[in-house]
């Protein structure tokens, strides 16, 4: 049962999966930096998950 279809997807979905775990751990990063220093900090987690998401798309 297994075709290049099924590989091609599932290439893709790994990627996906990767893509879906980056974006998770950028709000978990927003979201304690957040928390922490309530609205001052929101300024400057906005700046960090965009570095940390650029440095994982550069990876790929």
């Amino acid at each position: 049962m297994t075709t290049p279809n099924a590989d091609e997807r599932h290439g893709r979905f790994r990627i996906k999966n990767a893509l879906m775990v980056a974006i998770s751990l950028v709000i978990l990063i927003a979201t304690s930096e957040t928390t922490k220093g309530g609205e001052p900090a929101r300024s400057g987690a906005i700046f960090q998950p965009v570095n940390v998401s650029q440095a994982v798309i550069k990876r790929f």
